[in-house]
């Protein structure tokens, strides 16, 4: 049978020309064979589809948060959509009353919640243009935000008032009026006003416009409706200009894809509103949601309580990023391997299953009945049951993960791609089509598509497995960039929009994203890295001459290969008595902290965010040259050539840094790393090589053994690193007769520790050094794990560095955890963040070999749920 395609080509490819490179055949949606779909009769903005819904749903719960009574989260109450209107009508008459007109700029800084969208929707109505305002673009954004967008009224979440307070007097020149969309104190009030800045509560401002009616400006498709501001290569984040036009152009070729695959939304349709609505990507999903009449719940804004909140909202669509989607696999995973081996056994046979007859072109709701509801329906239930479809956005979802959740979630999960500038969706992949895994999917119906030629990095647009730079032209592109025409002009030629991103066709029509062309890229959190511009800055740190920074959309935070100063790491390395020559010390871990810290000195110094800084470095003692092709002439990085030349070196990185401990479970007296150094001196102390400790035979009856009376020392058995916590403790407790456990209430106190051996906890510095410093010390002997037997001698707190250089055979008993075991216990134990300056240690009686627990004492909370570096997951915790 003949693959199915889902594009057709509507222009020839193009040879290439002294001014431009080849470019292959444009291509369009096969969903748009009679032309892309015009938007609903009547709407000419944003404001029109909003307007459209109130007259057409009345009655229907548009808004709703879950009411909290006496503390604790009650049901969803909801606002209708008539009742939505009437408010967004006097915030309106409000701003009006401010003096802000049409063609204004109106800020909004805040969490999702009902009053973002009523703030913004009286922005639609009077052609007012929205700004979100939002810190992680780095140190200063939202100061830079409100200058350059000059915005005069701002909406504030009440707990960021004092954020927006920081900003003054540098904002006073435009900044008149704020809103908090809570309460405000009285200081507040006395501090802005000294300012000549306006200060009102949410209820004080809806008064404001009282007995004041302003008549609504026209508004044409060609108005600007917000300014969305991105990353920019300079540092300063870069303001999109998004006109009504685009996002009704989006909406109406979005739902023509979704009525062509069969899931056509509806007024009985709910969406969980958690990914912010400063990006684009909520923002044009939740205009999508309120044209259709459907229902939009807020999250409580915390993401521990996400969970909490989809079990009770019962969502029909989940929107996600693929770190929200990794975590619900990571939890999925860890929970299918502690479900003890039959559990687990049939889950692998009902999951392969599916697998195999979702391959074969069966629907996923065709492939397995029985097994969706014996097996799998659980999964559905902790996203609350009615998901019938999952969106992934902003970054690319890893393929194994998207399988994963085809086959299990019972719902659609579809991968999408597009930019700010695009006005997000371009691309996204088709329902039940198997063969789109790993890729983003055909266009959407409202954009043509073609690849251009990149010669410098070998992507031939017209071979036979075209390759090039991804670009988009329609309607749905941005009107350019607020008081940047040159940066304008770089990414729009002649009516394409060049995203930079390079992509690869495949034989179904899919897109496929293979590279990036310009020196930006996302990591897995969706947070764009300007690489060039962080260069500069680490570059001026004094004791290294070069760096190249490295990271991609699969890892949430960057690695560095540096080349040291000679000088200046040879005068350290005397100061610290590390010997060798330069080449022994660049191999040094110490060396490695040590560039590390004065990395991380000048990203504190330059106010830099926790995802631009460095985490991991390899110290190269050979510079950057043009022998090994890794720069050009020009002494310009050629980053292709580097990514391939230290390919391995970054995988050791990366698999270094997740691995969050060392690498032995190991019976009795410990031993070094299994080195040919270590092996020479496991010989002259006379240890035995052999895999499980020797038993001397003694002669005896036929056939029969005794134990061993052998007094030479016995080198212990080295475990593999297991997959699951739960299984390996009890085949290691059946091989060894030990038992394992984790750290908690009984490990730590009374006389129970003294009956059992215990898992040792020694983190990797590299993992460690992924969170930020601790601000609360929590005292080791109340957190929350009992008082400590008294049998128990209190060893630390010594320094990590201390403990890591540590000869081995001075601890106890350890066992590797992977990042989803250690995952497992961080929400177990609701830690986030560490402080690696020390830990404790414990010594625990054992007989004649006592053990040694370590464990960091200094935990704090997550700060920021949107951006935290939180281990928690939905499915550890849920599903």
């Amino acid at each position: 049978m003949a693959e199915k395609k889902f594009i057709f080509e509507i222009e020839k490819a193009k040879e290439s020309t002294n001014d431009r490179p080849s470019v292959g055949p444009v291509y369009r949606s096969v969903f748009a064979k009679d032309g892309f779909p015009p938007p609903v009769q009547g709407t000419e903005s944003c404001w029109d589809v909003f307007r459209i819904s109130v007259e057409k749903f009345p009655g229907k719960p548009m808004l709703g948060r879950r009411e909290i009574v006496d503390g604790k989260p009650g049901k969803y109450q909801w606002l209708s959509y008539k009742e939505v209107y009437d408010i967004v009508m006097k915030v309106g008459d409000s701003i009006r009353a401010c003096g802000v007109e049409k063609g204004g700029r109106c800020g909004i800084y805040g969490i999702n919640c009902p009053e973002w969208i009523m703030s913004m929707e009286a922005c639609n109505a009077h052609g007012i243009y929205c700004v979100p305002l939002y810190d992680s673009l780095g140190a200063g954004a939202v100061k830079f935000i409100i200058c350059h967008a000059e915005v005069s009224i701002a909406f504030v979440e009440e707990k960021n008032i004092p954020e927006v307070l920081k900003t003054l007097p540098g904002t006073a020149e435009y900044l008149k009026t704020i809103v908090s969309f809570g309460k405000v104190t009285t200081g507040q009030r006395e501090e802005f006003e000294k300012l000549g800045i306006a200060l009102y509560s949410w209820e004080e401002f809806l008064l404001l416009g009282e007995n004041k009616q302003f008549d609504l400006p026209d508004k044409l498709k060609a108005d600007i409706c917000t300014i969305m501001y991105t990353s920019g290569t300079t540092g300063d984040p870069k303001g999109v200009l998004i006109s009504n036009d685009s996002i009704v152009t989006l909406i109406a070729g979005v739902k023509r894809l979704l009525i062509n695959v069969g899931e056509e939304l509806d007024e009985r349709d709910v969406y969980l509103s958690y990914l912010p609505l400063a990006h684009i990507f909520d923002r044009v999903l939740e205009e999508l949601f309120i044209q259709c009449g459907a229902s939009i719940g807020f999250w409580r804004g915390d993401v521990k309580l996400l969970v909490e909140d989809i079990g009770e909202l019962k969502p029909s669509i989940f929107c996600a990023v693929p770190r929200v989607l990794d975590r619900i696999y990571a939890g999925l995973t860890e929970k299918i391997s502690a479900g003890g081996f039959l559990k687990h056994k049939l889950f692998d046979l009902a999951y392969s299953y599916k697998l195999r007859n979702m391959k074969k072109g069966q629907k996923h709701i065709e492939a397995a009945p029985i097994a969706d509801k014996f097996v799998f329906s659980k999964v559905k239930q902790g996203l609350g049951g009615r998901v019938r479809l999952i969106l992934s956005g902003a970054a690319p979802l890893a393929t194994h993960v998207e399988a994963f959740l085809r086959v299990v979630a019972c719902s659609h999960v579809l991968q999408g791609y597009g930019l700010t500038e695009s006005c997000a969706g371009s691309f996204v992949s088709i329902p039940n089509e198997l063969s789109m895994l790993g890729t983003v999917g055909p266009p959407v119906p409202n954009v043509d598509v073609c690849l251009e030629s990149v010669p410098e990095m070998g992507y031939d647009a017209r071979s036979s497995t075209p390759r090039g730079e991804i670009c988009i032209r329609g309607k749905t592109l941005f009107s350019g960039y607020y008081k940047r025409e040159d940066l304008t002009k770089e990414v729009l030629h002649d009516g394409w929009l060049h995203t930079g991103d390079i992509g690869e066709w495949q034989p179904n029509g899919a897109m496929k994203i293979i590279d990036r062309k310009k020196n930006i890229f996302k990591l897995s959190q969706g947070e764009y890295v300007a690489v060039e511009n962080l260069e500069n800055i680490y570059g001026l740190v004094s004791v290294i001459d070069s760096i190249w920074i490295y990271g991609n959309s699969f890892e949430s935070f960057l690695i560095a290969v540096v080349t040291p100063n000679q000088a200046a790491f040879e005068r350290w390395a005397e100061e610290n008595g590390v010997t060798g020559d330069f080449n022994s010390i660049c191999e040094n871990p110490k060396a490695k902290e040590y560039a590390l810290e004065e990395l991380k000195k000048i990203s504190k110094e330059k106010m830099l965010k926790g995802f631009e800084v460095i985490r991991a470095v390899h110290l190269d003692p050979t510079p950057l040259d043009m022998e090994r092709d890794l720069i050009t002439p020009t002494f310009k990085k050629k980053r292709p050539q580097l990514l391939k030349y230290y390919q391995g070196v970054i995988d050791n990185m990366y698999k270094s840094a997740n691995g969050l401990f060392s690498c032995w479970a190991i019976q009795q007296r410990p031993v070094g790393f299994s080195s040919k150094k270590a092996k020479a001196k496991e010989k002259e102390e006379g240890w035995r090589k052999t895999n499980h400790p020797t038993k001397k035979k003694e002669k005896g009856k036929k056939g029969k053994k005794s134990r061993s009376t052998d007094k030479i020392k016995k080198r212990p058995r080295l475990l593999p690193a297991p997959q699951n916590p739960d299984v390996t403790m009890s085949k290691i407790e059946e091989l060894h007769g030990f038992s394992i456990t984790w750290i908690d209430e009984k490990v730590l106190s009374g006389s129970d520790v003294k009956d059992q051996q215990c898992r040792l906890f020694l983190p990797c510095q590299e993992e460690l050094r992924k969170f930020m410093t601790a601000e609360e010390e929590l005292d080791v002997k109340t957190c929350k794990m009992g008082k400590l037997g008294e049998n128990v001698k209190v060893l630390g707190p010594r320094p990590i560095e201390d403990m890591w250089n540590m000869d081995f055979k001075q601890w106890g008993n350890r066992l590797i955890l992977t990042s989803t075991q250690w995952n497992a216990f961080v929400a177990a134990h609701k830690l986030v963040k560490f402080d690696i300056a020390q830990v404790w240690c414990f010594r625990v009686p054992k007989g004649d070999n006592p053990i040694d627990i370590c464990f960091a004492i200094n935990i704090i909370k997550a700060d920021d749920p949107g951006t935290s570096t939180s281990n928690t997951s939905i499915g550890e915790n849920n599903v």
